[in-house]
């Protein structure tokens, strides 16, 4: 059924209860393989928007986001991979699944931006409207 599911990883509390979803799903889909998704959104950049994809990717507050997560899908022994990417979330995010033949796309309903009164965050809203893939949005 889903072999591959990307995973939008954005370092909130709800990105992480999406990642315990996508956990319980890889035990129950022995052969699926979770693609944890954290893109440095460049409209957020500022100052640090010069420095290279790979100074990014490498930045303290990048791996500080990932380590929990990577620690929890470890201990849970299910397949995983991690990709950091740079841009525009949603934008990146669906040309990322259809490039790397997602199955599914599973995003947070919100995350880290503080407009709570939105039913759907931006982000996820658009992955939903123009995805061609399967998305799944968790609360």
């Amino acid at each position: 059924m889903y072999k591959r599911v990307v995973v939008a990883y954005d370092g909130s509390e709800n990105a992480r209860r999406v990642v315990e979803e996508a956990i319980r799903l890889a035990h129950l889909l022995e052969e699926m393989v979770i693609d944890l998704v954290y893109v440095i959104d460049e409209e957020e950049l500022g100052s640090v928007a010069f420095r290279s994809d790979e100074s990014l990717k490498n930045d303290p507050i990048v791996l500080e986001h990932l380590h929990p997560v990577e620690e929890m899908l470890d201990e849970d022994g299910v397949t995983y991979e991690v990709t950091k990417l740079r841009g525009t979330p949603a934008k990146v995010i669906l040309a990322y699944a259809e490039q790397s033949h997602a199955d599914l796309i599973i995003v947070g309903s919100r995350g880290l931006n503080p407009v709570s009164k939105l039913v759907l965050g931006s982000v996820s809203q658009k992955i939903v409207n123009e995805s061609h893939i399967p998305v799944l949005v968790l609360k």
